[in-house]
């Protein structure tokens, strides 16, 4: 994980082109149509499965769609940063 605009600031940015995914695993009225409640919860799975399958992608520079760094919990931000420290293998990312 690179330094770059969407970790800089309050949110987190999520590509647009993402966004219906996430909004179809979050909406709706029971586990079978609506699997996670939060879009955060959304963006910890793909971070991790993005980590072990070896895939990342540049974030976006900008975009209408965020999620709030305050709904990330500390053990949230304990394995985004874990994850950040494995791929670079530096722990000076975290700065």
């Amino acid at each position: 994980m690179t330094e770059n605009v969407s970790m800089r600031s309050d949110r987190i940015i999520i590509d647009e082109a993402v966004h219906p995914i996430y909004k179809e695993l979050t909406d709706g009225s029971s586990p079978e149509q609506a699997p996670f409640p939060t879009m955060k919860d959304v963006f910890m799975l793909a971070v991790a499965l993005g980590y072990r399958k070896g895939i990342r992608h540049k974030a976006p520079s900008s975009s209408k769609v965020t999620i709030r760094k305050d709904i990330f919990k500390e053990n949230d931000l304990l394995l985004l940063k874990a994850i950040a420290i494995a791929t670079t293998g530096d722990v000076n990312v975290l700065l």
